[in-house]
This record gives C-alpha cells, sequence and structure tokens, in this order.
C-alpha cells in the first residue's frame, strides 16, 4: 500500500492499514442490526472514542455519527434509532458511513 508491503492476518489489521471492505450482504455481516446507528458507525475503532480510562466517550461517538450521517444523507429519527428500523437505502448509508469513520485509504465495495 503506497509502495510499501502490508501484512494483513486480520480485518483489523487491515483497517490499521487502511484498508475497508463492505460486503453485499449488509445484513449478514455489514451491520450490527439490533444496535443504534451510532453504534454502528462507531464500531470499527473504538479505541479512538474511549477515555483514558477505557469507557466509551459517548459525545464523541454522538459527534462522530452526527457528522457522518449528516454528510452522507441518513434519514433516521436520530442516532440512537435501531438500524433494523431503517429503510435498505439508509443501511446502506450506515454501513459506508461506519466504513469512512476511520479514515481509509481503500475501500473495496462487493
Amino acid at each position: 500500500l503506497n509502495g510499501q508491503p502490508v501484512t494483513i492476518r486480520t480485518y483489523s489489521d487491515a483497517v490499521r492499514a487502511g484498508l475497508v471492505y463492505l460486503s453485499e450482504d449488509r445484513k449478514a455481516s455489514g451491520l450490527f442490526l439490533d444496535l443504534s446507528v451510532a453504534s454502528n458507525i462507531s464500531a470499527l475503532d473504538l479505541r479512538k472514542l474511549t477515555t483514558p480510562l477505557g469507557l466509551l466517550d459517548r459525545r464523541a461517538e454522538a459527534k462522530q455519527a452526527t457528522d457522518l450521517v449528516e454528510r452522507h444523507g441518513v434519514r433516521m429519527g436520530g442516532i440512537e434509532t435501531q438500524v433494523s428500523t431503517l429503510s435498505g437505502g439508509n443501511q446502506q448509508k450506515v454501513a459506508i458511513a461506519r466504513l469512512l469513520s476511520v479514515g481509509p485509504k481503500v475501500v473495496i465495495l462487493d
């Protein structure tokens, strides 16, 4: 990547290297349908949203989610809306927003 060798053994390795992937089957492997929009978006990189004590910074999570759903035009009641209640198109937008939340260099969409 960028002329440098990259070793990827896990999805976390790929994310750290700047590579993200979204399966065409968003319901089975692209989203956590029983969680909120905010939780789905923050799921890829919780480290940047945690306090020094290792607790989730809910304000930082809410800000990140709000910024991304506004940028991508997700239509919903709010960032605490359960993803399973969204239309298919809005579920796709949430899945893409989650990928973009980590600032990837490469995005692979199946």
